[in-house]
């Protein structure tokens, strides 16, 4: 299956604690039925998480 840009969601979402100003990425792939999310940090874009159906 092909990927398009239908099929990603992408939302910028400010991280909660003691930090201010800092956000997250967090990036759901739709494809065969499935919709994984991948979190990652919008100031260093490091990983953070990866949540939801993987295979």
């Amino acid at each position: 299956m092909k990927v398009t840009p239908e099929n990603i969601i992408a939302n910028l979402i400010e991280r909660e604690g003691r930090f201010f100003n800092r956000y997250k990425w967090e990036i759901t792939v739709i494809y065969n039925g499935k919709e994984p999310t991948v979190v990652i940090d919008a100031y260093s874009g490091k990983f953070i998480e990866i949540y939801g159906p993987l295979s």
